[in-house]
């Protein structure tokens, strides 16, 4: 997946479907993902959008693009994605290395989090 690639959300209970905006940062990128969760304290769907920068080592950024509900987020890992209580996790790896990592991201104060691992 690239930037200019379309990212829709689709609801098949209510056959609602919503295009994402697509970001504003220049094609640099090595992997884009998605993630998905809900936020209880604001009782609204978050959509993440991660990427890996190519032209940086260990690079990561946001971005909140103004589209509610959704809120549009750039980061750092990976495709493996899990949801939990508020958070959402990728298992990732360094750019340029074989060591392995947990980021997480918080929806409620919107912030990351390197959660070290000795093995997976």
């Amino acid at each position: 997946m690239s930037l200019q690639n379309s990212v829709y959300l689709w609801n098949p209970s209510i056959k609602k479907i919503k295009r994402l905006p697509i970001g504003v940062i220049q094609d640099t990128t090595y992997v884009v993902a998605i993630g998905l969760g809900f936020h209880r304290g604001g009782n609204d769907h978050k959509v993440v959008r991660v990427m890996r920068f190519a032209c940086k080592e260990n690079m990561f950024g946001r971005r909140i693009c103004a589209v509610p509900p959704v809120s549009y987020h750039v980061l750092f890992p990976e495709y493996n994605c899990a949801f939990l209580n508020g958070v959402v996790y990728w298992i990732t790896t360094e750019l340029f290395q074989l060591s392995t990592f947990i980021l997480s991201f918080d929806l409620g104060s919107e912030e990351f989090k390197r959660i070290i691992s000795h093995s997976f």
